[in-house]
C-alpha cells in the first residue's frame, strides 16, 4: 500500500471518518457528505544525508459550519501530530520515525455547496 492508502487506513480505524463514506484518498467527488476528510500526497521527496526521506501529506477536512469542520481537523491533528512511530498494523509497515504538521489546521476555502474546508499539512519523517 502507498503512504496516503495507509494513512487513510490508520485514520479509518482511530479516528470517526469511515473509509469511502466519509474519508477518502486523492481528489473527491462533489456528491461527498457534508463532514468529510480526504487525504493527498504532495509530488515529490526528499532525502538527506541521513538517508531519511521526508514526504509530504495533505489532509484536507470539510463540513457545514467552521466549527464542525475545525473540531474534525482537531481530531485529525492530535491523531498525527508529532507522532514518533506508528505502532498499528496500517503505518508500522511505512517505517515512519514522525510526522510534523506544518502549522495548525486552517481554512481554505469554501466549496460550491457553501461547506467550510480546511487544511492540515504534515512532514512524514520514513526511513
Amino acid at each position: 500500500m502507498s503512504l496516503t492508502a495507509n494513512i487513510v487506513a490508520y485514520l479509518n480505524t482511530n479516528s470517526s471518518l469511515t473509509l469511502d463514506t466519509n474519508l477518502f484518498i486523492g481528489q473527491i467527488e462533489s456528491d461527498i457528505p457534508n463532514k468529510a476528510a480526504w487525504v493527498q500526497e504532495v509530488l515529490g521527496s526528499t532525502e538527506n544525508e541521513s538517508g531519511i526521506e521526508q514526504r509530504i501529506v495533505d489532509i484536507f477536512v470539510q463540513d457545514i459550519t467552521f466549527l464542525l469542520a475545525e473540531t474534525l481537523a482537531m481530531e485529525i491533528y492530535t491523531l498525527l501530530a508529532h507522532k514518533k512511530g506508528f505502532s498499528g498494523a496500517e503505518l508500522s509497515s511505512e517505517n515512519i520515525l514522525y510526522c510534523e504538521p506544518v502549522g495548525m489546521p486552517g481554512i481554505v476555502s469554501r466549496d460550491g455547496k457553501g461547506r467550510y474546508v480546511l487544511l492540515i499539512t504534515f512532514v512524514v519523517r520514513k526511513r
